[in-house]
């Protein structure tokens, strides 16, 4: 490259520094020391099947809606340093004409992150995270058999999850920003082996406080899938998108309204997943 081109290059990525402000919370940024985000929000998925851990649909007869409350916290420790947390304290799942409530993980992380002199648009951050899954309200609310295959509804299952995930982001002009992430998760459960984990996301940040993104999400472990859960619960493989799109009407709150759902699944339910919630910084 010229040494005009260059320059040229360097430019662009000054001025995608000061015209795209960071998200309020996205992989690769760390917060500002003393500073807070909060995130709040509710899933909801219905639906009326699943796919098996050799990727057939089955249905389950009368369906199922499976409901959560979900939190997660990133606070601001030093400038390269930010601690995670995040929380599924409320679920309540039917099925089969049966119901529970249950109680979901608790994640705890760190994320370290460094912007490039050199290239200050560009945001580089390896994250590590730890969960556990109590498994209460592991309760089994359908089953059934498909030929010889056995599938079943349990809306949680206890386990220990352990992270280790690379992450960049980019700010580029007009508001826009990019982020991808990849790594490896261990599960204490089952014969899944090291699952490769990650995500990309592109997103949008309006003058007057709309935010949209969309994203892809994988879950793809190194052996092989033979959960009969069709909740998603415990060992599933997936490739997923999704989209939200959020308001904030003052500095430090906002509301969003979001989707997901698979485009390959094994051990996961077959129907899209709606979110909403509020955001705090």
């Amino acid at each position: 490259m010229s040494s005009r081109g260059g320059r040229a290059v360097m430019a662009l990525l000054m001025a995608a520094a000061v015209a795209a402000p960071q998200p309020a919370a996205a992989a690769a940024w760390t917060q500002t020391p003393g500073d807070a985000y909060l995130k709040i929000w509710g899933r909801l998925l219905v639906g009326s099947g699943g796919f098996l851990g050799d990727g057939s649909y089955v249905t389950v007869p009368g369906g199922f809606v499976d409901a959560s409350i979900h939190t997660h916290v990133e606070l601001g420790i030093l400038p390269w340093l930010t601690l995670l947390a995040s929380a599924t304290p409320w679920g309540w799942a039917l099925a089969g004409g049966r119901s529970t409530a249950y109680f979901g993980a608790v994640r705890v992380g760190a994320r370290a992150g460094w912007a490039l002199p050199q290239w200050p648009a560009l945001r580089l951050a390896g994250e590590l995270r730890y969960g556990y899954n109590p498994g209460l309200g592991a309760t089994l609310l359908a089953a059934g058999l498909v030929g010889r295959r056995l599938w079943r509804y349990t809306p949680t299952v206890e386990g220990h999850d352990f992270d280790a995930e690379g992450q960049a982001g980019i700010g580029l002009p007009h508001g826009l920003w990019a982020v991808v992430t990849a790594g490896m998760r261990l599960r204490s459960r089952g014969k899944l082996g090291p699952i490769v984990i990650g995500s990309a996301q592109l997103g949008w940040r309006s003058p007057i406080g709309i935010v949209v993104d969309a994203r892809l999400m994988w879950h793809q472990p190194t052996g092989s899938v033979r959960s009969g859960n069709v909740s998603g619960a415990g060992g599933t493989r997936y490739v997923g998108g999704g989209a939200s799109v959020a308001y904030w009407f003052n500095d430090a709150w906002g509301l969003f309204l979001g989707f997901e759902g698979g485009m390959q699944a094994e051990a996961n339910a077959g129907a899209p997943v709606f979110l909403a919630g509020i955001e705090h910084r």
